[in-house]
């Protein structure tokens, strides 16, 4: 077992009983401060067992963040989430302007096809996410992100095996309030935000609106259009109506309704083919991890190092992409149970144009590939009402439920490849899921309690597509329909030391289904892989002390992960002889220690920092990444986005003036070495980096008004945030996205 592992593990143990000491064990049991200083706040969260209740009472790894720890640390949307939680990592991705991959632990998906389910689950107002496309969310409205650590294939469901994230918006209140927002920020990118609450019936009836427009910051200079930035940024527009109806007290429905229309420029690729002069004299020809040299250099003479910041692509039809989610929550609560009942619509529809290659000739350019799909989906959940007469005298705490989704896409891909006419081909699919689930909570004593849960899923997929044949011809490939069925359970015990301090021990399983190729581009029927599944186990500590001016989290856990879903190449029988694949690769061992500590040592400062070891390890590699050469072990591989040493310090100092306050806050985030593509090209490595950012905020008669001032990425770290090649071992091109240099900005809010 890994030595640095071990000797996190010993010094876990070592202070576990430090901190559960009897030394703390006067402490006030509500948790309350003895005095009206600044103090640690409960969060409260809905996603992690279904139901609401404190972070610091889980017994799970989660981490969460409420609107006031978003606004502290300038965070607008979820790629802003960047390792403000352990081992969490998002970036935008290659292809797909609209879409944050999101990497958890070392897990996540580049991928835009929605044949492949992505393995973190993300879920918007309780309506669980189909595709990573879309997911590049704005938080303005946004009243938690909960970030779920380890599997949640019980109450989650399928594609949750490293975890999840849960976002939950502001709901409508019964105040006649509202909030408005403006920002300018570096690269000319200004933004414009808005909410208004209005309480339509007292009591009864309240409405939300919300909008939000933003446009400019492309970093990413056209030397085919005079340097002019035209890259990188973002411009849309959404809005959001929210609507609470209470006609009594035992009834409430909660309705919210999403629109984004998104117009997004493209990544802004730069060639990369040069630096195959630069590296392969370190990589053996023949290694998976061989660059070589592009075409864009040995043919079309592209061979002067890309600058910094810079692309060649030779053209600049953005993105195009439309959202629209309902989600419904209605709520029955009885003596006995509580009943809801969450429904959820989502249509989403994408135009993606993409120079891939970064360069004027069309080695590899995607022309508009039109995407749609539409979700349907049903959940009803009863759980026990406290003093109910079925909570065995407040002993029990349950809920079961049943899942039903439907879920129907097309994706078209178009492929100018070296000159027109561009190669089409197609795919369409459906997918049919259904599960039952049950949790239940068992308090043996005031302090000991256990937990069981349980998840049977029913998934069925069915496919179809047109490829791009050697011959020529097209024809339909219909691959008929698989179906995947899942059992996922945890077992559970939480020791309460005292009312704020835990002790937890966690067994628990995911599952991420297995499905078809998406767009295998060769005309032959597809190749099928089987689901990837884990068992984690973890034992944890949270706790409060000294009345709630310090909490210290820890965790830490070994996944074992089984029949991982890895892209690989293939053999064919026809040219050209070998396809891009996904495989059933390889197993992999993950273990890890998390720990998160936030102190208020004065009325004036807060202190947030956490330190986290990471060791993945593949078992069993064995594949191919180069057409023709036999499959091989790779259990040496990274993982993409996986850093073994990371963590953060986060201070913030608040200068109380009468009716005015300033805040200073700023943080600064470590991680150690990392690549940003699963095979180890020399081009993909991330040195070690520090990342620090920093925001000041003057509020004015007691935040009616306000004014910040913010910068990212202080230390101006330069490197490739995403990195692309073809596959086989092709040197068609090497290309990649520039992290976003130095930023800064100003803002101006109101509220009433």
């Amino acid at each position: 077992m890994n030595k640095g592992f071990l000797l996190c593990a010993a010094s876990l143990a070592s202070v576990m009983p430090m901190l559960a000491g009897t030394a703390f064990a006067q402490e006030p049991a509500s948790g309350a401060s003895s005095g009206s200083g600044n103090i640690l706040n409960e969060i409260v969260v809905s996603g992690v067992r279904r139901r609401e209740e404190s972070v610091q009472s889980v017994p799970v790894a989660v981490t969460a963040l409420n609107s006031e720890l978003l606004e502290r640390n300038n965070v607008t949307s979820t790629a802003g989430l960047n390792r403000l939680a352990p081992n969490l990592v998002i970036v935008r991705q290659l292809a797909t302007p609209a879409q944050a991959s999101i990497y958890l632990r070392g897990f996540g998906s580049e991928s835009n096809s929605p044949a492949i389910d992505p393995p973190v689950a993300i879920t918007v107002d309780g309506i669980y996410q189909p595709q990573s496309s879309g997911n590049l969310l704005d938080l303005f409205d946004v009243e938690t992100v909960e970030v779920q650590r380890g599997p949640q294939g019980t109450l989650q469901g399928k594609n949750a095996p490293t975890g999840s994230l849960t976002i939950v918006s502001k709901r409508p209140t019964f105040n006649f309030e509202g909030a408005a927002e403006a920002s300018y920020e570096r690269f000319n990118h200004v933004s414009l935000k808005a909410r208004l609450n209005v309480p339509v019936v007292p009591d009864v009836l309240a409405v939300k609106l919300v909008g939000i427009y933003k446009k400019g910051g492309n970093f990413i200079r056209s030397l085919q259009q005079g340097g002019k930035r035209k890259f990188g940024g973002e411009k849309g527009f959404a809005g959001k109506i929210g609507i609470l109806f209470t006609p009594s007290s035992n009834v409430e429905w909660l309705v919210n309704a999403f629109y984004e229309r998104d117009r997004n420029p493209q990544t802004g690729m730069r060639d990369l083919s040069y630096l195959g002069e630069v590296f392969n004299k370190y990589v053996p020809e023949g290694s998976p991890a061989y660059q070589g040299t592009g075409l864009t250099c040995t043919v079309f003479g592209h061979c002067a190092p890309t600058k910094r910041f810079t692309t060649n692509s030779g053209w600049n039809k953005g993105h195009k992409s439309n959202t629209k989610q309902v989600s419904s929550q209605l709520t029955f609560r009885t003596d006995p149970v509580t009943i809801t009942a969450l429904t959820g619509y989502k249509k989403y529809s994408e135009l993606n144009n993409t120079d891939v290659d970064g360069e004027p000739e069309p080695l590899l350019d995607a022309l508009g590939d039109p995407l749609h799909y539409d979700q349907f989906s049903q959940e009803i959940r009863l759980s026990s009402a406290k003093g109910g007469g079925l909570d065995m005298g407040g002993k029990l705490d349950w809920v079961i439920g049943g899942y039903y989704s439907k879920f129907k896409y097309s994706n078209q891909q178009n492929l100018l490849i070296f000159a027109p006419p561009a190669l089409t081909s197609d795919e369409h699919g459906t997918t049919k899921s259904k599960a039952l689930f049950a949790q239940a909570i068992f308090s043996v004593t005031d302090q000991f309690n256990i937990t069981l849960g349980g998840r049977e899923s029913w998934d069925k997929k069915t496919h179809n597509y047109i490829p791009v044949a050697p011959t020529g011809t097209f024809t339909t490939i219909d691959d008929g329909s698989i179906s995947f069925k899942n059992f996922s359970m945890e077992l559970g015990a939480q020791y309460k030391i005292t009312p704020d301090k835990q002790v937890y021990v966690r067994y628990a399983e995911g599952y991420r289904s297995g499905g078809f190729q998406g767009l295998p581009g060769a005309g032959t029927p597809q190749r099928p892989y089987k689901p990837e599944t884990v068992q984690t186990y973890e034992i944890g500590f949270k706790g409060d002390f000294m009345d709630r001016h310090l909490r210290v989290n820890v965790s830490a856990f070994l996944s074992k992960y089984k029949n991982l879903q890895r892209t690989v190449i293939g053999s064919l029988d026809v040219a050209p002889f070998y396809t891009q694949e996904i495989k059933n690769a390889a197993d992999a061992d993950v273990k890890g220690i998390e720990l998160e500590v936030t102190a208020v040592p004065t009325d004036a400062l807060t202190i947030a920092m956490s330190l986290n070891y990471l060791d993945n390890k593949y078992k069993n590699y064995v594949a191919s990444f180069i057409a023709g050469f036999p499959d091989t072990n790779h259990d040496d591989f990274p993982f993409p986005y996986s850093s073994k040493w990371s963590g953060r310090i986060s201070p913030t100092y608040t200068i109380d003036m009468g009716d005015n306050q300033l805040s200073l806050s700023a943080t600064a985030a470590y991680a150690s070495r990392y690549y940003v593509a699963g095979i180890p090209y020399p081009a993909a490595r991330v040195r070690s980096l520090v990342d620090v950012s920093a925001r000041a905020k003057f509020d004015v008669d007691n935040g009616k008004y306000s004014i910040s001032i913010y910068g990212e990425n202080l230390t101006n770290n330069h490197f490739i945030e995403n990195f692309t090649t073809p596959p086989g071992g092709n040197a068609l091109y090497f290309a990649g996205a520039d992290h976003k240099p130095v930023t800064y900005g100003v803002s101006f809010g109101a509220k009433f």
